[in-house]
């Protein structure tokens, strides 16, 4: 693409960026505004699970980024399925604590030490009534595997 194609791509995405220099004149993205329509359609498939994000955990002392999206109980257990043929896998319901100088929600689990996290998962429940939609919610879970035992096929 020459230098109009590329900005022509980027502007169907990008409503407004802003860049600063610093002292030693390197430029720093400090701000990007993606276009609303670009957002809803992010939205729209994570919500139908077909968009992934990275997820930073803390493992231990050190923060890595994992696989996240949404999925209902169906779905989770199609891909367990899947990735049991090839990894003995297990997934772990994650529950809710308060952190009471922040008042953050903080989601906890510790791998054990022969095991692996693969993967955050947003569970949504199957059927959502328009009375009670917002008195359900997500639940949160870890999916991993046992680093020492990877299946033969």
């Amino acid at each position: 693409m020459d230098k109009s194609e590329k900005q022509e791509f980027i502007a169907k995405f990008i409503d407004t960026i802003e860049i600063k220099k610093d002292s030693k004149s390197n430029l720093i993205l400090e701000k990007i505004n993606f276009r609303n329509g670009f957002i809803r359609q992010l939205v729209k498939f994570y919500d139908a699970g077909i968009f992934d994000v990275a997820v930073p955990v803390m493992v231990g002392n050190k923060e890595e980024c994992i696989k996240g999206g949404r999925m209902n109980e169906e779905q989770l257990d199609k891909y367990l399925s899947k990735m049991n043929e090839h990894f003995e896998t297990s997934f772990y319901e994650m529950y809710e604590t308060i952190d009471e100088e922040t008042n953050e929600v903080i989601l906890e689990y510790q791998p054990k030490e022969n095991e692996k996290i693969i993967r955050f998962v947003a569970i949504s429940p199957k059927e959502k009534f328009p009375i009670a939609v917002d008195n359900i919610k997500d639940t949160y879970g870890i999916i991993s595997y046992k680093t020492n035992k990877l299946l033969e096929n």
